[in-house]
């Protein structure tokens, strides 16, 4: 029944379906998932935003930075940051996923209607209507460029304004010829949005207004709509001058990047090799093989129709261009994309027409079932599961050295990692200056960021900075874990608090009251997370418990600190203490699974071994390093065994050690035996017993003979 009905559909009308199910599914992801610290760049441009409201005009220096001399530059997504700061100040970061979700709706809604409109020399129906072959290959293009651009669209970044107006323009001169006065309007809010685009916007009104040019000389005359194209397109291209910063525009887009491709992955260029892969998994093909396919259609597309003659000039040029754009840095992939978009619709349009052989049809069919399958399978991974954090994830966010600062408000300047800077120079107060952000290269340049990162990993460059800047503090992430015995060397400096990012310093001469009040002496917050809390001496315990309780009442949201003061009152009995901060470390990151864990060892202590059980649980979903998940194994083993499941007590214990493991200490063989045993599997037991005999040393005769007396039971 479903099928018929299936089939009684216009393609049309399953076009409709088809685009409004993406549009639905697609919206609904990137609504409901947080934002997240992929990279820190929307709180610069919040921060800018807010500058420019504040103070009524365009930043055009470093002046949230202590780096000296100051920084010049060209603020050229300046109304980008006007709007998201509007946003955000009347809608905070729900604003701004609203946002998101309606750049992503109108992208993808103007790619749809630039596939359905019939390509140029294609022989639609009378009626304009499509097949059914042509829907389903359509749809398939469709699904392709929303897992191309998905991931750029949930970065809340000027990027997707500019993949917005390119579609746009292409839409308007490709399907609308008379809506080509809108144009200029575009290419001005282009050049606002996302200025240093504006070589894509003149390489596409460019091609168009030469192809026109060349058409005309042959036709000696020129219509109507020809002249009003042409006069659109030169006003686009004098849209370059029509912003605030006139002619300085023009040499932003040709600042080299040569060095900012070894430390940013957006400028970083693809090997040739990389053009050949394709991968297709569960989750659907990813980025880089759905690009290479749609190039691959393009360029198939431009000869077809080159053998056909009516390769048009304007799709050339652009394809010409994208390929050049993709030598210089990886993120200009997507705009060779969708300067190919018009190719890969011929493309399209002509392998659905061509009468292919049988056995060729039926390999067509093959490979479109893939294609459609995959936004499905691409959006699947992408649909929130509510474990986060939301509207904004803390995660990779220097969150709690932000509180701290924020609370002492001592003001001053603060020695930063560059990638958390523009999170720094939007949440701190305006008494700090930190060193720098990353806008690289046009704001900042190569030797800036060589300079900061080299302090943190050498001592002489650490010397060197600290010499000529005398930062107030020293915000140093927990990556860089040589950090402590680099900052060694210079004394003054005292760590007084730390995050789950990174650990932070101040200069004892300048704020004494701050290392009276706050110095951490028991606690090091480089290597917290890996501590053996239960090798600690009493008076040590107490000492770290004290000072990690101090940190908490600062920001309750650090799930290191709270995830040690459960295990610290764990080791004491103090179970339900150990419960509530393991219950703060799932409710400010769910994602963590030694919160989950640390949460079940708290509420065994009590007795609960269900609840602990389903944290248990919980955590081995989320962890992804063995180590880690097979400890939790063992502890759910325990859980089971106390609440008198031995079977599964078994099963468990038997994922955490493994059923031939030579690394496997002694008792952890013989306990597994004993399971195995209890849950009547004898086999296991006498093999695992037998291990444990090959590992047992002459002198432990006791517990030989406790292992040959299981053996002689199990017999």
């Amino acid at each position: 029944m479903a099928l018929r009905r299936l089939s009684s559909l216009r393609p049309q009308t399953a076009w409709l379906l088809l685009v409004g199910g993406l549009l639905i599914v697609s919206c609904y992801a990137l609504l409901l998932s947080p934002i997240v610290a992929e990279d820190t760049d929307i709180f610069y441009h919040l921060a800018h935003g807010r500058y420019l409201f504040d103070h009524g005009e365009i930043p055009s220096t470093s002046y949230f930075s202590f780096i000296s001399p100051a920084r010049e530059w060209t603020d050229y997504y300046w109304l980008f940051q006007a709007c998201v700061y509007s946003i955000h100040r009347a809608g905070g970061f729900f604003g701004l996923l609203v946002w998101r979700s309606l750049l992503f709706a109108g992208f993808l809604v103007t790619v749809a209607a630039f596939l359905w409109a019939p390509a140029r020399h294609s022989k639609p129906a009378s009626d304009g209507s499509r097949t059914w072959a042509q829907t389903l290959c359509l749809g398939g293009l469709l699904g392709f460029f929303l897992i191309l651009f998905f991931h750029k669209f949930e970065l809340v970044r000027p990027h997707a304004l500019s993949y917005l107006f390119l579609a746009i323009f292409l839409y308007i001169l490709e399907a609308r010829p008379d809506k080509v006065l809108w144009l200029p309007i575009v290419a001005v809010l282009w050049t606002n949005f996302h200025g240093i685009e504006f070589p894509v916007m003149l390489l596409v009104a460019g091609a168009y207004l030469l192809e026109i040019w060349i058409q005309r000389l042959r036709e000696q005359r020129a219509s109507k709509q020809s002249m009003r194209t042409m006069i659109a397109l030169g006003l686009s291209i004098a849209a370059v001058f029509a912003t605030p910063h006139g002619a300085k525009l023009i040499k932003v887009p040709f600042v080299s990047t040569e060095y900012a491709s070894h430390y940013i992955l957006e400028h970083s260029q693809l090997e040739w090799t990389e053009f050949l892969t394709y991968r297709f998994s569960i989750e659907g093909p990813d980025y880089l093989s759905t690009f290479n396919l749609v190039l691959a259609m393009a360029i198939l597309g431009a000869i077809g129709e080159a053998l056909r003659r009516r390769l048009r000039i304007s799709h050339l040029l652009m394809l010409a261009g994208g390929l050049i754009l993709i030598t210089k840095a990886i993120r200009l992939s997507h705009e060779c994309a969708l300067l190919a978009l018009p190719l890969v619709h011929a493309f399209a349009s002509a392998a659905v027409t061509i009468r292919w052989p049988k056995i060729a049809r039926t390999a067509a069919a093959l490979i479109l079932v893939p294609m459609l399958m995959a936004p499905a399978l691409f959006l699947r991974g992408k649909l929130p599961d509510f474990g986060d954090a939301y509207p904004l994830s803390p995660r990779q966010l220097p969150h709690g050295v932000v509180s701290f600062l924020n609370q002492v408000d001592a003001g001053g300047s603060v020695m930063n990692n560059p990638n958390v800077g523009g999170y720094l120079q939007w949440a701190l107060d305006s008494n700090y200056r930190i060193f720098m952000d990353l806008e690289i290269p046009f704001l900042f340049v190569d030797e800036d960021i060589f300079e900061i990162g080299a302090a943190f990993f050498d001592a002489g460059a650490l010397h060197r900075f600290l010499h000529r800047y005398q930062p107030d503090f020293i915000s140093a992430t927990l990556a860089s874990t040589d950090f402590p015995a680099l900052i060694a060397a210079h004394s003054h400096y005292v760590p007084v608090f730390f995050d789950d990012e990174g650990a932070l310093y101040v200069d004892r001469r300048r704020h004494p009251e701050i290392v009276r009040d706050y110095a951490l002496v028991h606690v090091e917050p480089f290597t917290l997370t890996g501590q053996r809390f239960s090798a600690l001496a009493p008076e040590d315990r107490r000492g770290q418990l004290s000072e990690l309780l101090r940190i908490a009442t600062v920001d309750d949201g650090i799930s290191s600190a709270n995830q040690a003061i459960a295990i610290l009152h764990n080791l004491d009995g103090r179970y339900d203490l150990a419960v509530e901060a393991a219950r703060r470390v799932v409710a400010k990151n769910p994602r963590l699974a030694r919160g989950h864990a640390v949460l079940g060892d708290a509420v065994a202590g009590l007795g609960e071994f269900d609840e602990a059980i389903r944290a248990y649980r919980r955590a081995i979903r989320r962890s992804a390093e063995d180590a880690e998940r097979n400890a939790i194994y063992k502890s759910l083993s325990l859980a089971y065994f106390r609440a008198d499941r031995v079977r599964e007590a078994y099963e468990a214990f038997r994922r955490g050690v493994g059923k031939f493991n030579v690394e496997a200490p002694v008792d952890e063989l013989v306990r597994l035996g004993v399971l195995a045993a209890a849950a009547g599997e004898s086999h296991d037991a006498r093999k695992m017993f037998d291990f444990a005999l090959l590992k047992v040393s002459p002198d432990e005769v006791e517990l030989r003979r406790q292992i040959e007396a299981n053996l002689a039971a199990l017999k």
